[in-house]
């Protein structure tokens, strides 16, 4: 390879490197999941890996939860809002322990 290959295979690398660097990196993004009429909705939510899901009470002061055996749990209240990054790729499932048939799902995409 002449200098004047290497020259420009070299500017042509140092282009490709400044053009990466400068690109924003990809935002986490929140997903929303409202605690009302006793059931989460929405009921399931698919979010890449790194982004948080965040609980919202808005169940007039009926007392609820988020409960897991993947995460930690919210503890029982009855405002407020509770949030989770998520960081692992899978699918995690959670309840509120003090009403059957209240339970969600959070798919983290790979």
């Amino acid at each position: 390879m002449t200098t004047r290959g290497i020259t420009g295979l070299a500017a042509l690398l140092a282009a490709a490197l400044a053009v990466a660097l400068a690109a924003p990196a990809a935002q986490a993004a929140t997903r929303t999941v409202t605690l009302k009429n006793i059931a989460f909705n929405p009921k399931k939510v698919t979010i890449g890996k790194g982004d948080r899901v965040v609980w919202r009470w808005r169940d007039s002061g009926i007392i609820h939860n988020v409960t897991s055996s993947r995460f930690r749990g919210s503890g029982n209240r009855s405002g407020g809002s509770y949030g989770v990054t998520f960081r692992s790729a899978g699918t995690y499932s959670y309840r509120c322990t003090l009403h059957p048939g209240m339970n969600g799902t959070v798919v983290v995409r790979r």
